[in-house]
């Protein structure tokens, strides 16, 4: 691999390369887990080069990055973005899903949750958010399915390919101490969220007695439980970018090394804060 001047090269400061085929760059930045032990998790900010992917580039990121890092929780991030346009202010959603490496370095599961569309189950009137105030005030359920890494990463090029600088990032996090994850919790997160099969939906949305709101059934919150359990949930409602952030920053035993390289990589461009109060997904009861 060829080593660079990141700063001739990117704006973002960390080691830099490009891979074999041409048409990857790929700048990474190390960060401490703990300040106890000497466990380094990485942040990598994957990049098209060019116009088009190599036939090839699939199978790079497997082997440079899957491959490469061997009993690993993975977290995979493409950002949610704001896009103008001459009619309305759109959002690109951006993407979350998580995977976990072996001995082998071979991914021994997975969890990416999007919409079956062809398979809508109902319609639900969408939490107020001034984020999304010219977003339809509904949002749609779909029963969901779960792509593979490899089907992700496919979807990612598509993207990459046909909107410039589209970056992929990935968390990887070594399953040792401090982590408090491993494989056998990890798949058996996985095995419930599958068996439950909870429909998808882009947006939180109000239950339909209206005393409370429903948690979106999203990416978020999909690879936020695939780590830390079905009962976790409290970041459905963030940007891609953001909600990852929460996830790494709460699995970390000192988060100042880590906050640095998400800036440093741009993982903190685009983060639109949440306005939306926990208390709203509680029930209220009367006598």
């Amino acid at each position: 691999m060829g080593k660079y001047s990141i700063n001739r090269i990117l704006p973002y400061s960390g080691q830099f390369f490009v891979l074999p085929s041409k048409s990857l760059s790929v700048c990474t930045r190390h960060f401490k887990l703990s300040e106890n032990l000497p466990m380094l998790g990485q942040l990598l900010r994957v990049n098209l080069a060019g116009k088009t992917a190599s036939p090839k580039a699939k199978l790079e990121i497997e082997q440079e990055i899957i491959k490469k890092n061997k009993n690993s929780l993975l977290i995979w991030t493409t950002p949610t973005q704001r896009l103008k346009s001459d009619y309305d202010d759109c959002i690109y959603p951006g993407h979350n899903f998580s995977s976990v490496t072996d001995d082998n370095g071979e991914t021994a599961c997975s969890m990416s949750k999007r919409p079956d569309t062809t398979s809508m189950i109902g319609e639900r009137k969408r939490i107020p958010d001034p984020r999304f105030k010219n977003q339809c005030r509904t949002t749609r359920l779909f029963s969901p399915r779960y792509p593979s890494v490899q089907e992700e990463l496919i979807q990612w090029l598509k993207r990459a390919a046909a909107a410039p600088e589209y970056p992929l990032f990935v968390h990887v996090l070594p399953l040792h101490p401090p982590l408090e994850v491993n494989l056998a919790s990890y798949r058996s997160n996985v095995e419930l969220l599958r068996s439950l099969q909870e429909p998808y939906s882009l947006f939180s949305f109000l239950h339909p007695c209206g005393d409370r709101y429903i948690r979106a059934g999203n990416c978020n919150a999909a690879t936020e439980q695939s780590i830390f359990g079905a009962n976790s949930a409290s970041i459905q409602d963030l940007s891609c970018q953001e909600a990852a952030m929460k996830i790494v920053t709460r699995l970390l035993k000192t988060q100042h090394d880590y906050l640095n390289a998400a800036d440093d990589l741009g993982l903190t461009q685009g983060i639109e804060p949440s306005t939306i109060s926990e208390d709203l997904y509680q029930s209220s009861f009367t006598c």
